[in-house]
């Protein structure tokens, strides 16, 4: 959740108590003008790259908050960090949820959005400890390196056979945010994939139209 960050920007000489409700406000804006478009860009992309893609916003936005010194980066972190909540957040969710399930889906969607909240509750503390004994710029990091991890699940495991090259690839990646960060001073097992535990729970019907 940005939330845990609002105190702690808001300490920031850069950005004070307005300027963190400004930048706030700007990513919810730009999350909130995202909704509009979900369900196209969900068609136009699919489930699986399509929510990956969107912690790929995600992951830039907290990158570039975690190299901002002025409010004009600020609000280009927002940018990205709004587009990739809007479009793989709740709504985004609850479109591929009832593209899985035939019956149960309010359930599915419930489950879903409880793991979110649980997501959010265990984060938080990490992050707070993070901002509190490094920095606020390394918090910002480390959600950004969280949501590329997540990204490379998403897309592994999401749909179809798990493609252990994304994986390994994203592993790759995070020192590349490391090591930028610090510079600025500051075809295996189908039974991992979704189809098999949609399969096996007896409880849903995969629309073969998932991409």
């Amino acid at each position: 959740s940005f939330n845990v960050f609002q105190p702690y920007l808001a300490a920031e000489p850069a950005v004070g108590n307005t300027g963190g409700s400004l930048v706030l406000a700007a990513r919810t804006l730009v999350s909130f003008s995202c909704m509009f478009f979900v369900d196209r860009y969900v068609n136009a992309l699919g489930a699986r790259r399509g929510a990956a893609l969107a912690t790929v916003f995600t992951s830039v936005g907290f990158f570039l908050f975690s190299l901002a010194n002025t409010m004009t980066e600020y609000f280009a972190g927002a940018f990205f960090a709004g587009i990739g909540y809007g479009l793989g957040g709740m709504v985004v969710v609850t479109l591929i949820t009832r593209r899985w399930f035939a019956t149960g889906v309010g359930t599915a969607v419930g489950i879903a959005t409880m793991g979110s909240g649980l997501s959010s509750l265990l984060l938080s503390p990490i992050v707070a400890r993070i901002i509190e004994n490094v920095s606020l710029s390394w918090g910002f990091r480390f959600e950004a390196l969280v949501a590329l991890a997540l990204g490379a699940v998403i897309f592994a495991l999401l749909y179809g056979a798990v493609s252990w090259p994304v994986l390994a690839g994203a592993l790759a990646l995070a020192p590349a945010f490391y090591f930028l960060g610090k510079s600025h001073g500051h075809d295996h097992g189908g039974y991992l994939s979704i189809d098999y535990y949609a399969q096996a729970s007896g409880l849903n019907r995969l629309n073969p139209g998932l991409k």
